[in-house]
């Protein structure tokens, strides 16, 4: 092969594609590695959620609105209740998922009627 006169050896030219078939490796094990913590993730906010609204509709059906902590895996949920007006027997729920780091990681928040 001629570039401006001079010549290419043909194994530099293997050289290049063994190179960029080992990076487009790494890249796609990389890439993977990523998805798969993301996906993670957004797993175990899902399931916090569940468990949030879970409890939020507990506590609302069985009319136990009490400030309290409690313990879900290695999260500590906090669970909040406000009566909104004395006349409209609405509540004001908030449920907060809480990690060791004292980071909130899910806060729901819903409004019961009393009745």
């Amino acid at each position: 092969m001629n570039l401006n006169g001079k010549k290419i050896a043909a194994f530099s030219i293997l050289e290049s594609i063994v190179a960029m078939v080992i990076v487009m490796l790494a890249f796609g094990i990389t890439t993977l590695l990523i998805v798969k913590v993301n996906q993670s993730n957004f797993n175990r906010k899902a399931e916090l959620i569940l468990f949030l609204q879970q409890s939020a509709q507990t506590s609302a059906l069985t009319k136990q609105f009490i400030d309290k902590e409690e313990y879900y895996k290695e999260y500590r949920i906090e669970s909040k209740f406000q009566l909104l007006e004395e006349n409209t027997k609405l509540v004001h729920i908030v449920l907060e998922a809480i990690n060791e780091q004292e980071e909130t990681i899910v806060k729901w928040e819903e409004i019961s009627r009393l009745n």
